[in-house]
Order: structure tokens, then sequence, then C-alpha cells
């Protein structure tokens, strides 16, 4: 039957998928990867367009992330979100947004989250709204108090409805930096990833994972990638080591850092923008290939991009698309 609905329902089936394996990301990353591969292209979530959980949109063969996904966002929020985007239509700026959501959701976590994941993406840019989401929540009760004391229709029409929000003009944030908040509320990068375009100059620099076999056991190389995550140990001695999982542009493996090494990248191991180059000897562990690291440097993500666009080894095609690591 699961067979049947799969070919026959693709986009609803996977979309399905998702939604049951929500709370688990190394599902989720998975199963988004075969949408890829099954030409299903996978939004991010948007304030506009999702629903709760993941969504089927059939015409244009599309998976849209639901708003549950986003972390720091509770489901009877977003319930009352959709109702409201529901009865009144679709919110047209970030002042109308403001106005229309009840205050008792509306708050700085809230906010924060929706713009770090970016859902609001359609209302303002993205940079300015994490930024400054205190200022909308200030917005928001100014309109509130103004609207619980106005008496006379045409004022209450000049205070909110023409009323904006005077946001500073600030820096942008680096595309490194969206894909680093996408990671934060998401639990991974949605619209693209950190190391995509750098696949043939990591290659050109160091070993790749999807490249390395059996065969290369009990022989030393280098990996250059960045950090999915860190799992802390504590010795019999007393000594902090880790197990870190390393993913570069083609695939994943777990790192041992012992505890010389790990003291030598504590201060630097979840850093952002960086990528780690570990050197070490690689091992076989109940059939996995494993590194077990002894040199580790750090190198920044930009200045790599940067590097290998200089040199020729930057991949456009492959940066625009993205890279899925499962």
């Amino acid at each position: 039957e699961t067979a049947y609905l799969k070919a026959n329902y693709p986009v609803e089936f996977m979309a399905a998928l998702l939604s049951a394996d929500a709370q688990r990301t190394d599902r989720v990353m998975i199963e988004i990867e075969e949408c890829r591969q099954m030409g299903i292209e996978v939004l991010p979530p948007d304030i506009n367009e999702s629903l709760r959980h993941f969504t089927a949109i059939q015409k244009e063969k599309a998976i849209r992330f639901g708003l549950t996904a986003i972390k720091g966002i509770g489901d009877s929020s977003v319930q009352e979100l959709i109702a409201v985007r529901e009865a009144e239509g679709k919110f047209a700026s970030i002042e109308d947004f403001a106005r229309r959501l009840p205050a008792k959701i509306l708050n700085k976590k809230l906010l924060e989250s929706l713009a770090k994941s970016g859902a609001l993406d359609s209302l303002g840019n993205r940079s300015t709204l994490v930024a400054h989401y205190d200022k909308i929540v200030e917005f928001a009760k100014a309109c509130s108090d103004v609207s619980s004391d106005q008496t006379d229709l045409f004022d209450s029409l000049d205070t909110e409805d023409t009323a904006q929000i005077e946001f500073p003009t600030d820096s942008e944030a680096s595309p490194i930096e969206h894909l680093q908040w996408e990671k934060e509320t998401l639990g991974m990068y949605v619209s693209s990833h950190p190391l995509a375009g750098l696949k043939k100059f990591i290659k050109k620099k160091a070993h790749v994972i999807s490249e390395l076999t059996s065969k290369e056991v009990g022989k030393r190389v280098t990996l250059a990638g960045i950090v999915e995550r860190v799992k802390k140990i504590t010795t019999k001695k007393g000594d902090m080591m880790a197990i870190v999982f390393l993913e570069d542009p083609t695939g994943k493996m777990e790192v041992t850092l012992f505890p010389r090494t790990y003291s030598e990248a504590a201060d630097y191991l979840e850093a952002p923008d960086t990528v780690l180059v570990i050197g070490g000897t690689l091992d076989l562990r109940a059939g996995q290939l494993q590194l077990r690291a002894d040199a580790i440097k750090k190198a920044s993500i930009t200045r790599m991009i940067s590097r290998a666009k200089e040199e020729g080894f930057f991949d456009e095609e492959e940066a625009k698309r993205g890279i899925s690591m499962v």
C-alpha cells in the first residue's frame, strides 16, 4: 500500500512521511535528500504559505516546511497564527503581521524564531528582522494600546493602518549567518549549505569523505569540513576528549579527538564560519570508517569561498543548488 502511494502520490506521500518524522532531524534530512532525488523541491517555512506540518504543493511538485518544525514556537501559537491568516487573509507586511497577531502570542521569542528560520522573508529583510524583532513587539503593543483607547474611526486609521516600523540601517548578515540561523531554528540547512560550491576546492586540498574506502584504513588522511555536532567525553583520568561528527560536501564521518588534540581545538570546535582541517589515521569500527585525529586547525568558510573563486575551483551551479548531507 505504501509503495502504491509513493509511486502514484509521491509529493503527498513524502509530505506525510516528513510530518511523521518531524521530531527526528536525522530522518528528516534523509527524507529531504530522497525528495530531491525524486525531483520534489523542499521549500523553507513561509508565514503566508505554511500550515502546521509539512504540506504538499502538487502544482509546483514541492513540499513546504510546516511552522511547527521551527524550534521555539509552540503548537498552540502556530494554530492561532494560521487561524488569523485564514480568517483575514495573508499578511501584507511586517506591520500588518504585528497589528493582527494577538498580543498574547506575539513575543520576542516567537519573532526571533520566525525571522531566523526565514518564515518572515516575504515580509521583510531577514537580517533586519532578526536584529530588531524587539521593535516589532513595541510596534504591536503601541497599536494595541491605540486601538483600545481610540474612539474616532479616522484617527484610528491614521495611527494604525498607515504607521510603519522605523528600522535602523544595519549591515546585511552574510549568507553563512543566514544558514546558521536556519540550522539553529530548523535543525538543518534548508535554503543551501555552507559548503555548497566547495567540493572541487576541498578535493584539491584534502581527501573527501565519499571517496574513502577500507583500502585506506591505517593510512594517514586529511579531511576538511564543518562540525555537525560534538559529543564530549570525560576519560577515566578526568581529561576531556570528544567525538566530532564532521561533514564535507560529500558525506559525514566520526572523528575522535583525544585529550591533547581536543584541548587544542576546544575553543573553536563549534565556532561560526569555521571549517576544520583535520589530519589523522583512518580506522574501521563496527563496519564504519572513522578518523583518529592527531592534528587540527581551523579555516574561515568565507575566506575558503574567496580562495576557491580566485583559483577557479568554485562551483556556482552547486552553490545555487545547495547540497544535502545524509
